[in-house]
């Protein structure tokens, strides 16, 4: 122990960061298989959507400089798994860290279409390739040039995570050509209702 305490700053910060990688994989492994078997169900609640979208931000650490957010006014509440929905946005949101461009800010956004709610991420990057569309939620793929150390397996489980609340998951390139929109799509269902409101 007292060894560890004895390293120099720079390698406890890179061991920390290998740990944090490290648990990130095995919770991703123990996710897939418990969505796999059935073992993980939304424990659903009503969630305020702009609450959802800056709690995963915060998660994934992204500086407010290096973002461009858009959240549509007079969002409703959706009733939804508010761990399993943010650790979605944390895949989407970490995905555009690891693919866009360093200069360039995350864009993302959430708004109304009409019965479902829609959460978009979009880079800078250089984008998706022809038939990747689909491939890029497949369990253990990585994209070209994606750093050392994931195992492709966080599109897959927000798919999953999406999926499990009767959603959809879409990856597209952006309309200009410069890089990839990742979009989750979530049915709003009735509107909210309070206790007193509901029928008995």
């Amino acid at each position: 122990m007292s060894a560890a305490l004895d390293q120099p700053q720079s390698n406890r910060v890179e061991l920390k960061q290998a740990v944090r990688r490290l648990t990130r994989t095995v919770d991703h492994l123990l996710d897939a298989t418990r969505l796999e078997s059935g073992l993980l169900r939304p424990l659903r609640e009503w969630c305020d959507p702009e609450e959802l979208v800056r709690d995963a931000i915060t998660r994934v650490g992204i500086k407010e400089k290096a973002l461009r957010l858009n959240i549509e006014k007079n969002l409703p509440a959706i009733f939804v798994d508010s761990h399993l929905i943010e650790q979605a946005l944390v895949a989407l949101l970490s995905n555009a860290v690891a693919h866009g461009a360093s200069n360039s800010p995350i864009e993302v956004s959430v708004m109304r279409d009409d019965a479902v709610l829609v959460f978009s991420v979009a880079d800078h990057g250089p984008g998706l390739v022809a038939g990747e569309e689909n491939k890029v939620f497949e369990k253990f793929y990585r994209r070209p040039g994606t750093a050392p150390g994931g195992l492709g397996l966080g599109l897959s489980i927000a798919r999953q995570l999406v999926e499990a609340h009767s959603g959809q998951i879409v990856a597209q390139n952006r309309e200009d050509g410069t890089g990839a929109r990742f979009s989750i799509r979530l049915p709003i269902g009735e509107p909210m209702r309070l206790p007193s409101e509901a029928t008995v």
